[in-house]
C-alpha cells in the first residue's frame, strides 16, 4: 500500500501556511527517501509505517519551511540583516510598515478595506480591522494606536483595549502619527487644510500653515509638524513649533522639495534630486555628497538610499556619508527602503522568493562559545533597545533573539542509538529546551534552539552559559563563554 504522502502533508501544515509547489515538492520527494532506507514492514504494520510518515514529514516541513522563513547571511555572522520569505501575495506588502512592538509588517489588503498584520516570527495573517465599506485611503500606528482613514472619515482604534472611534473629517491625505498625536491634510472647510489630533481627548486643531500646494510628506514628532510649501514661486519648508504654536519658515534654492524627514535636530529633503539637510539651531541649509539615488529613508544618523539595482546603508557625520555595506552580498534587487520609528529599516527584494529584509541599526550582537568532549556550541545573542520620548514620559522598548546551535562530534550512528536527545540552556530572564526522539533516519548532527522577546529581561554579559546535553544514558555540561573579537 503507498504512503499517501499528500494527504499526510495536509494534515502536517497549519492552515494559516501556503506552501510553494516546489516546497512541497522537495518535502514529499524527502520523505519518500528516508522512508525507503527502511525495511518495508508487512501490511499488518502498515498503521505504524503511517505513524513514522507523519513523524518523518513533520520533522521534514519543520526543517525546511521555518529555515527556509528566517535566513541569516552566514559569510558574516555580524551582519544583522534577516531575509524573510514570504508565504503569499508579494504586492500586499509593496508598502508595508514594520511594527517594532509586535514584529510584524502592518498593510492593506489588496481590495484596500482591511488592515493586516503579518507576524515574522510565527509567519502568520490575520486582520486587525473589521472589513470597511469603502476603500482605505491611509493608515498610520504606533504601540498605542491604529488609525486609518477613508476619503469621509478617520477611524481611530486603541491597540489595548480594541476601542475604536471616529472622526467625521474629510480626508485628503498625509496621515501622520506620533505618540498620542495625528495630522492629516484635511477638506471640511473650503480650502484643504493641515489638522492635528489629539487622540486621546479627541481635540481637533487647525496647524497655523497656509496651502498653495503641498509636494512633500509631512513629517509629525513630539515637538514639530514640518512640511513644504511653494508661496509665489518660492519654495520653502515650514515647520511648527507644537509647544511655542510658533512657524519658522526657511526658503529654499529648488524647483521642487520631496521627502522630508527630521533627526538630530535637522531636517533632510530631497530638493531638485539633490539629497540636503537644515541645521535647525543654525539655520544653515548644505548638500549630502551622495551617488545617484531614487528613494532615500532616515532614521537618526542612519540614511538608507536606493541606488540603482541595491539599498545602501549609511551613517551620516555632518554632510558626508559612511558606507556600512549591510546589503552588499544581496543578489536580488532591493528596493522601498522604509525605517520604523524605532530604526528598523525595511526593504523589498524582486526575486523569486517575494522577500524582504530587515535590519534593526540598534541590534547588538555577542557570540558565546564553548565545548565538551563530545559537544560543541555556539550561543548567538541579538538585543536591541530605543530610547524615545513620549508624550510627557520617556518610551522604553526592547527585544532580542537567541540562537543556540550544538554540534556531535561523534559518530552519528553511536548517537542514533542513543534514541532520545534532550538540550536545556539557562541565561538571564529565562532559558529554553529541546527533547527530540532519535533514529538513524532523522539523527542529525546539529541541534538549534531559538527564541524570540519583545520588552523581556535583557542578557547584559553572562560570565558563562551552562548547556546541559542529555543522550541515552549519556551526559556532559558544555560551559559557554563570551567569545573575544
Amino acid at each position: 500500500m503507498k504512503t499517501e504522502w499528500k494527504s499526510i502533508l495536509d494534515q502536517i501544515v497549519p492552515k494559516h501556511v501556503t506552501l510553494s509547489k516546489e516546497k512541497q515538492q522537495t518535502i514529499l520527494e524527502q520523505a519518500e527517501a528516508r522512508l525507503e532506507q527502511k525495511k518495508k514492514p508487512k501490511r499488518k504494520w502498515q498503521p505504524a509505517l503511517v505513524g513514522v510518515a507523519l513523524a518523518v514529514i513533520g520533522c521534514l516541513f519543520a526543517v525546511i519551511f521555518l529555515n527556509e522563513q528566517v535566513i541569516r547571511q552566514e559569510k558574516n555572522a555580524d551582519v544583522m540583516y534577516e531575509k524573510v520569505i514570504l508565504p503569499y501575495e508579494y504586492p500586499n506588502l509593496i508598502d508595508a510598515q514594520y511594527d517594532y512592538s509586535t514584529h510584524s509588517l502592518i498593510t492593506l489588503s489588496s481590495n484596500r478595506k482591511k488592515v493586516l498584520k503579518y507576524d515574522l516570527n510565527m509567519h502568520f495573517e490575520e486582520d486587525l480591522i473589521k472589513s470597511t465599506a469603502v476603500p482605505i485611503q491611509d493608515i498610520a500606528f504606533n504601540e498605542q494606536w491604529l488609525v486609518y482613514a477613508t476619503v469621509s472619515s478617520i477611524y481611530v482604534q486603541n491597540r489595548n483595549s480594541n476601542e475604536t472611534y471616529k472622526l467625521n473629517q474629510q480626508f485628503v491625505g498625509d496621515l501622520q502619527i506620533s505618540s498620542n498625536r495625528i495630522s492629516f491634510l484635511d477638506a471640511s472647510s473650503d480650502k484643504v487644510n493641515f489638522r492635528m489630533v489629539n487622540l486621546e481627548t479627541k481635540q481637533i486643531t487647525k496647524i497655523p500653515i497656509k496651502l498653495e500646494s503641498s509636494n512633500s510628506h509631512s513629517v509629525l514628532n513630539n515637538q514639530y509638524f514640518i512640511t513644504a510649501n511653494k508661496i509665489k514661486d518660492q519654495q520653502a519648508i515650514y515647520i511648527y513649533d507644537i509647544g511655542n504654536q510658533e512657524v519658522k519658515v526657511f526658503n529654499v534654492e529648488a524647483d521642487l522639495v520631496q521627502r522630508l524627514s527630521y533627526a538630530n535636530d535637522s531636517v533632510l529633503f530631497i530638493g531638485d534630486d539633490v539629497l540636503q539637510q537644515i541645521n535647525l539651531s543654525t539655520g544653515k541649509i548644505s548638500p549630502i555628497q551622495t551617488n545617484d539615488f531614487s528613494d532615500f529613508a532616515i532614521y537618526q544618523n542612519h540614511i538608507a538610499l536606493t541606488e540603482g539595482d541595491t539599498v545602501k546603508l549609511y551613517t551620516l557625520a555632518d554632510s558626508s556619508l559612511t558606507d556600512t555595506h549591510a546589503f552588499d552580498n544581496i543578489p536580488a534587487r532591493l528596493v522601498v527602503p522604509r525605517f520604523s520609528q524605532e530604526g528598523v529599516l525595511v526593504v523589498n527584494a524582486e526575486d523569486e522568493d517575494h522577500s524582504i529584509y530587515t535590519l534593526d541599526v540598534n541590534a547588538k550582537k555577542i557570540h558565546y562559545v564553548g565545548e565538551s568532549k563530545n559537544w560543541k556550541a555556539t550561543f548567538e545573542y541579538t538585543s536591541s533597545e530605543h530610547w524615545g520620548e513620549g508624550t510627557g514620559k520617556i518610551d522604553y522598548k526592547n527585544n532580542d533573539k537567541r540562537k543556540l546551535t550544538v554540534h556531535y562530534k561523534g559518530d552519528l550512528k553511536e548517537l542514533a542509538l542513543s534514541k532520545k536527545i534532550h538540550i536545556s540552556y539557562a541565561v538571564t530572564g529565562g532559558g529554553s529546551s529541546l527533547n527530540q526522539e532519535l533514529n538513524e533516519s532523522i539523527v542529525q548532527r546539529e541541534y538549534t534552539l531559538t527564541s524570540a522577546s519583545i520588552g523581556g529581561l535583557l542578557i547584559r554579559e553572562e560570565k558563562v552559559i551552562p548547556v546541559t546535553v542529555k543522550w541515552g544514558n549519556q551526559k556532559e555540561t558544555i560551559e559557554l563563554k563570551l567569545k573575544q573579537k
